[in-house]
């Protein structure tokens, strides 16, 4: 679904540039999140539209629980029947000129007046797609975060065809040219400003009290001789010797 997105939009420059500024009106250089779906109002069009004229599920099929009569024929019970989605996106009973790429289909008056079933890009009733509203998310937040970091252009001269497999692709590799843009800062209010002013605003306190130092009696440093270390009571006998050597006392 992405690349055919990008491929739609470098055909339609008009489109591209309407997109770049609704995603520079919403984000301002900011990067994109689930929150931002709701006001990427544009952005989500062009998926539903590439949707339609380019569906992942191309074929669908479903298993008949009872006799059927469909379009003057009878489908018995245990048949399978395929539909496509592609076909069905196709119908212009259901789409004014539905070759057309126009994202403005899906605007809120456009849009209510499409049949429920007309557009099934998620299949339909019980064994619709679970994670739809998922998908819609990671494909808005993907197309936006990529037209604010790069430009698609495509190689001239290509025809994109398609392979039916399971999925809807293209049958050969798309050449293009991918330009990196130079990344915007995000607009933000002035926080260390106003920090910085809050901080001051605020009366001073004085330092909390912390606990006693806890005294500690002085360390004595080691006492050494030739031999090694001395204990202080080895110290002590030498030093009374040394006293009594000098002053001798008399009986």
């Amino acid at each position: 679904t992405l690349l055919y997105a990008l491929q739609v939009l470098a055909e339609r420059p008009d489109i591209e540039a309407d997109l770049r500024d609704e995603i520079e009106d919403v984000l301002g250089g900011r990067r994109a999140t689930s929150e931002d779906v709701a006001k990427l109002t544009r952005t989500e069009r062009v998926i539903r539209e590439v949707m339609r004229l380019h569906p992942s599920a191309w074929i669908t099929v479903r298993r008949v629980v009872e006799d059927l009569e469909l379009g003057g024929y009878v489908i018995p019970a245990g048949s399978s029947l395929m539909f496509s989605p592609w076909v069905t996106h196709r119908n212009p009973d259901y789409f004014r000129d539905p070759l057309v790429f126009d994202p403005d289909r899906w605007s809120d008056e456009e849009a209510s007046s499409i049949p429920r079933y007309a557009y099934i890009p998620f299949g339909a009733g019980p064994r619709a797609c679970l994670g739809n509203h998922f998908a819609m998310t990671v494909l808005v937040v993907a197309l936006a975060t990529f037209l604010q970091r790069a430009k698609l252009s495509l190689q001239p001269g290509q025809a994109i065809e398609h392979s039916l497999s399971v999925t809807l692709r293209p049958k050969k590799p798309v050449y293009a040219k991918l330009q990196k843009l130079p990344v915007r800062r995000e607009r933000t209010t002035d926080r260390p400003a106003l920090a910085v002013r809050e901080a001051r605003e605020q009366p001073s306190r004085p330092p909390a009290a912390g606990p006693a130092p806890i005294s500690r009696p002085p360390r004595r440093r080691p006492l050494t001789t030739d031999e090694g270390v001395e204990t202080p009571t080895v110290h002590l006998a030498r030093e009374e010797a040394a006293n009594s050597t000098e002053n001798p006392t008399r009986d």
